[in-house]
């Protein structure tokens, strides 16, 4: 079965099921990547310093197989991205392997020594038992995002190899360069934050919550980072976009992030876009050239009235979305038809629908490179259009732009097939609702539910249920399980897709946590007024130290109710005030680095 979902920026990501999947991804540069139905990984277009991966440095304009000697033999690759001069792809065992250009140590191979060869990245400060789900490259720095929801960066934290920091890794910490992965900060806005989804662009980042709300970290000129601030030149820590009132963002639910040069995108469950950053050549696509410090929504009228936008990608100045339809619409930067509505030239600040070749196809994914779109379509063609001084289109007619869409020439890799979509659980009690996603399926019987207890891999899976699948089709399928039969306590779950012929390919694995809060929280005490007691109460999500102590209205510590370690979970205190006089008082939750204070009243 195949199926499909864009989950960053210029990246159209792998399969979660069927060996036979393949799947297409560019980047922020100007090569293109995929990767076809045996797991193997090919590219062509800009080879300057190694990144097609095939132990040279010749521009190829036609997919050529990346070599798989070394560090990925054996091996069986599901994801792929590219960055400004590098790739990344993420294997089965949940190992990250990176190639090309390696000056600001973004290959994360303890180095930055170039690399005409796939490379392992090193652990660094992931921990030894976690695995990566998801990867995303930057002008000279790369993303992952592992299985325990957490954010590791490596490469430059600065405009590449010059020396202006720009914070773009997120930890906190003003080093230039970092060769292996750091963990990105996460106290402060990503304190108790489950992060589900990664994008970057040329020199900040971007993630995605459990929640749907959006933070970024890294260059902040001209607002990119969408928090409403003009005057910070670079965050270096990760910050809330905001929702406010003067966001178009306010009461959202975002679904998909992608990342620009100098501006972000982000879908909704409303189906709508929503942009902020530098607006010079209409990027924004708010039918305007204004920069934009906190997010705006795309112009829907025109010819994206009434349309359901599906999915979404960012090339350096330019946008592409795709609709429930599969119609593609781009908008911003035209200089080299990257637009695809045959002009060249002319930008454009609201969506052009792509035709030509698009014409009558039903498209199913979309991806973006510096200054080129690509569409595959449900018969599994596959079309660019853009700039192609390197090849990177893949027509074999290098040093031709085309504004309209073009056939890639894929004889080396078969029809590329589609991607599986998503999958993510929900908590309703001391239930588990489970909800996935196809955009296309192929040969799909059906998927078995699995779930385990335990903490590492080597704890058994139980087969729990079973889910018909729709066989072959080309339209999106939405499939539901719940689970009743848990207890209070931590479990993991993944599925296991079943093709008609007997085959079979595991999803990745969701952690979800019964009877626990979501997040820190630090309840009103009750009741409130109280004399000469009261109930404090407080969540946690996660095993922590905890400290709750009682100030008066100067602000002096009174009295200390409780300070150790506690488990996840509800908790409640009860705290005497017999020896205290009536007034105003405030209890402080610390629990790690959430902190939070609420105000009672005694009253004798």
């Amino acid at each position: 079965m195949k199926t499909s979902l864009l989950l960053t920026h210029i990246i159209l990501f792998s399969a979660l099921f069927n060996t036979h999947a393949q799947f297409i991804g560019s980047g922020l540069g100007n090569h293109s990547v995929v990767i076809n139905g045996g797991g193997f990984a090919y590219a062509w277009g800009f080879n300057d310093a190694g990144q097609l991966g095939n132990e040279n440095t010749s521009n190829v304009s036609t997919p050529i197989a990346v070599t798989t000697s070394d560090a990925l033999s054996g091996k069986t690759l599901t994801k792929i991205a590219s960055g400004g001069n590098h790739t990344i792809a993420l294997g089965t065992d949940g190992k990250v392997y990176t190639w090309g250009k390696n000056n600001c140590g973004q290959l994360g191979n303890n180095s930055q020594t170039v690399s005409y060869v796939p490379v392992i990245v090193s652990a660094g400060a992931v921990p030894t038992d976690k695995t990566i789900t998801q990867i995303a490259g930057g002008a000279f720095h790369s993303i992952a995002l592992a299985s325990d929801g957490k954010v590791y960066t490596w490469g430059a934290n600065t405009l590449g190899p010059a020396p202006q920091f720009t914070g773009q890794l997120g930890n906190n910490n003003n080093n230039f360069v970092e060769k292996t992965p750091v963990a990105v900060y996460t106290a402060g806005a990503l304190s108790g934050k489950t992060i589900t989804r990664v994008a970057a662009g040329s020199f900040h980042s971007m993630a995605l919550d459990s929640d749907g709300k959006v933070y970024t970290w890294g260059y902040n000129q001209i607002g990119l980072i969408g928090n409403g601030d003009n005057n910070t030149n670079a965050y270096n820590t990760p910050v809330a976009v905001a929702t406010d009132n003067e966001s178009s963002l306010k009461d959202k639910v975002v679904t998909q992030i992608a990342g620009g040069d100098r501006h972000c995108v982000a879908l909704a469950t409303d189906g709508r876009v929503y942009t902020w950053g530098n607006n010079l050549d209409g990027q924004l696509g708010d039918n305007g050239t204004n920069n934009v410090s906190k997010p705006t929504e795309v112009f829907t009228g025109a010819v994206l009235s009434g349309k359901t936008v599906t999915q979404i990608a960012s090339g350096r100045d330019h946008c592409i979305a795709l609709t429930s339809e599969g119609k593609v619409y781009t908008w911003g930067n035209n200089d080299y038809g990257q637009l695809g509505n045959g002009n060249t030239g002319t930008d454009r600040n609201v969506p052009v629908l792509v035709g030509g070749l698009l014409n009558g196809k039903t498209i199913i994914q979309i991806g973006a490179g510096t200054y080129h779109c690509f569409a595959l379509a449900s018969d599994y063609t596959m079309y660019s259009w853009g700039r192609n001084n390197y090849g990177q289109l893949g027509n074999g007619n290098s040093g031709t732009d085309s504004n309209i869409p073009v056939l890639v020439d894929q004889s080396l890799l078969g029809p590329l097939p589609v991607q599986m979509s998503v999958f993510k659980a929900e908590v309703k009690g001391l239930s588990t609702i489970l909800l996935w996603e196809t955009a296309t399926e192929m040969m799909n019987y059906g998927f078995e539910i699995e779930r385990r207890s335990g903490e590492t891999e080597a704890d058994s899976w139980e087969t729990i249920g079973f889910v018909s699948g729709f066989g072959n089709s080309n339209a999106p399928k939405y499939y539901s399980y719940t689970d009743q039969t848990v207890s209070k306590g931590k479990y993991y779950y993944r599925l296991k897709q079943l093709d008609t012929d007997g085959k079979h390919e595991y999803s990745e694995v969701i952690q979800v946590n019964i009877g626990f809060p979501a997040s820190f929280v630090l309840n009103q005490n009750y009741p409130n007024p109280f004399n000469p007691s009261t109930v404090i109460s407080f969540g946690l999500p996660e095993q922590t130290d905890v400290t709750l102590t009682v100030f008066n209205a100067l602000g002096e510590m009174v009295h200390t109710i409780t300070k150790g370690v506690f488990d996840a979970g509800s908790h409640s205190m009860t705290f005497s005030a017999e020896q205290l006089p009536s007034g105003v008082y405030f209890y402080r939750l610390q629990a790690g680095y959430f902190v939070s204070t609420q105000k009672m009243i005694l009253m004798r």
